[in-house]
């Protein structure tokens, strides 16, 4: 054999295990999660302001909070009209009440961070910067004078903004710089940063270690997004590009870099192995990244990225089936959120063969909608198990959850007008373009999609009434305990949502099990009047529409009615139901009084829902 062939035979060997590491590594759990996301951060500073301020004074600054995140809200729908009204609006709040210097500081960086996604948005990137600058001036003086020890990562955190708005200029080598000082600073390696003051080695590193480690995994991705576009869409010289960035690119050649970096040491020693042409080298670093699984950043779907390149270079048969079922899991993949898995990696991998690349991109433009259906079922009646049982065809539970449940609220609190709220589930069902659409908080949209989807069909999962309070409330207590192991207050948005549901709305019967089992029987009226509330509310919805009831205790044996509902055969549906099930380990109503509880069910639930029940033969206390 000669040189050539033997080192093209070793090249085709090392495709051929990291094809092998990519399906293992696919089935490995995704650790990026919220605290990856930043959402730690935020529940942690929250809670901090919460307890830093006056009870008056934090609800000023909630009500700047709310104005400001609502106008964000309005910039991702692309309404910047209506944007920049609710951040005037905000800035008119702050002017018109009695605001401390503190509260100022507390309300106007907020305000201008949040305002600097408007202007990124309108690449109006100077304005994005003075913006910046501003909210880093009043963070300072919040660290320093006011003792918000907390804010040195959000001041971090600006700089990463900065980052972005200079990768969106297009200024790539400037942007690799800073991406390199940002995580050599957090990592504790050096004692500067080249914009805002005051930094030093010592607030870096007392910054609580998993918000470090979110922040580095924040700004590595996006070198990883650097690089992947560079060279999707580079010049013909991109691989020189690609040089100059590495020589910005070094901070993964310091030593003593957390164990949780090794992927982004294993990545940059694959950039440089692929700008030398070493396929065999970049191999081994594909196999050792793609087998570790999805960690925190997205090297590993930049790393796919990379193995598709060099699999059409080989150009080997069994390349172009791995091709194949690489777009096939992208389009699985519509089911993480764009934080998890950003639309432009998602469109790369959905397009990886050279056929696809130069095509505009549909999520789905080559298997058309077979139908449309909405679950419509209130939190813990199985909306998980619809998703799973229809998994053949687009479905996907909770998507964008948080938006979608901030949006809500922000709408019921009148700081939405109907247009904007239409606007917002509009945007959402084009985003995740689905078949199957199952969500707990799609009840609270019904009016729009009834009006604006006039061929979808809607699936009401019905759960028993007990059962069903049994359940949510147990679900609340696991939302409440995650949070105080954590040692942060809970979201604002979980809180609103709860008033939402019940009215009145308090963690106080969640704080222990203990406390919760005293308190059950004090808090359950609430839960059987809201189950009546907004299970009639649905069904009224529903009456002109094609729909189907089916009960929550009943899913794995109406499969063949789900299948006839929506006019595809029966085979094509799964039987994994109730993978959302939660332990059964307790029945916080069980050693209620029987009499005391039905008592509760004919005092609590309409006489309209009654007549439903009975006519539907669900029982309030099937188990």
């Amino acid at each position: 054999m000669t040189s050539d062939n033997h080192s093209q035979a070793k090249c085709n060997a090392a495709i051929a295990k990291a094809i092998v590491a990519y399906r293992e590594g696919l089935t490995k759990p995704i650790r990026m999660d919220s605290s990856t996301c930043g959402d730690d951060y935020i529940e942690a500073s929250q809670s901090f302001i919460c307890k830093a301020l006056s009870e008056h004074d934090f609800n000023l600054y909630a009500r700047v909070r709310d104005i400001s995140r609502a106008a964000a809200e309005m910039v991702r729908l692309g309404q910047l009209s209506s944007a920049k009204l609710r951040f005037q609006q905000a800035r008119n709040f702050v002017n018109e009440n009695n605001f401390t210097e503190e509260l100022r500081l507390l309300a106007e960086s907020r305000i201008s961070q949040a305002e600097a996604f408007l202007f990124f948005t309108d690449k109006n990137f100077e304005q994005v910067k003075c913006n910046i600058l501003r909210s880093l001036e009043y963070d300072e003086t919040l660290e320093l004078k006011f003792k918000y020890d907390i804010f040195h990562i959000q001041r971090v955190h600006l700089l990463h903004l900065w980052m972005r708005s200079l990768i969106a200029e297009e200024a790539l080598e400037a942007a690799c710089n800073l991406a390199n000082q940002l995580i050599l600073y957090v990592a504790g390696k050096s004692s500067s940063l080249p914009i805002g003051r005051i930094w030093s080695k010592s607030l870096a590193e007392a910054m609580p270690l998993k918000f470090r480690l979110a922040m580095i995994a924040r700004v590595f991705s996006e070198v990883c997004r650097i690089f992947v576009h560079y060279r999707r869409h580079g010049a013909s010289q991109s691989e020189l590009q690609i040089q100059k960035l590495l020589s910005c690119w070094n901070c993964w050649q310091v030593d003593g870099l957390h164990l949780e970096h090794k992927e982004i040491v294993w990545w940059s020693q694959l950039q440089v192995a692929l700008s030398r042409q070493d396929h065999i080298g970049a191999l081994d670093y594909i196999v050792k990244i793609l087998a570790d699984g999805r960690g925190h950043s997205l090297a590993w779907y930049a790393t796919v990225l990379d193995l598709t390149d060099i699999c059409i270079e080989s150009n080997l048969p069994k390349t172009r089936l791995f091709l194949q079922q690489v777009e096939a899991d992208a389009d699985h993949m519509k089911r993480l959120s764009t934080e998890l898995l950003p639309a432009d990696f998602r469109r790369f991998l959905a397009t990886c063969q050279p056929e696809h690349r130069h095509k505009s991109f549909s999520k789905h433009s080559q298997n058309e909608k077979k139908f449309m259906l909405f679950n419509v079922g209130l939190p813990r009646t199985g909306t998980s198990s619809i998703m799973s049982i229809f998994s053949n065809y687009r479905s996907a539970t909770e998507y964008m959850e948080a938006e979608s449940v901030r949006t809500i609220t922000a709408y019921n609190r009148g700081e939405l007008t109907r247009d904007e709220f239409k606007d917002f589930i509009v945007a959402r069902c084009k985003d995740a373009d689905l078949e199957v659409d199952t969500a707990s908080f799609n009840h609270f949209f019904l009016p729009v999609l009834v009006e604006q989807y006039t061929q979808a069909i809607y699936i009401m999962t019905v759960r028993a009434c007990l059962p069903w309070c049994n359940s949510f409330i147990k679900l609340l207590y696991r939302w409440r305990q995650s949070y105080l192991e954590k040692g942060i207050e809970m979201p604002y948005w979980m809180t609103d949502y709860g008033q939402l549901f019940f009215g009145q709305f308090s963690w106080e019967p969640y704080e222990s099990e203990q406390v919760l089992r005293r308190m059950v029987p004090e808090i359950l009226p609430a839960f059987i009047r809201c189950w009546s509330r907004l299970n009639y509310d649905i069904l009224t919805k529903l009456v002109d529409q094609k729909h189907l009831i089916v009960q929550t205790e009943q899913i794995s044996t109406a499969i063949d009615k789900m299948a006839h509902f929506s006019g595809v055969p029966i085979e094509t549906l799964t039987t994994l139901s109730h993978i959302n099930r939660a332990p059964e380990d307790y029945d916080l109503l069980l050693g209620l009084d029987p009499v005391a509880l039905q008592h509760l069910l004919q005092e609590n639930i309409s006489a309209s829902m009654h007549t439903f029940l009975k006519r539907n033969n669900i029982s309030h206390l099937a188990r």
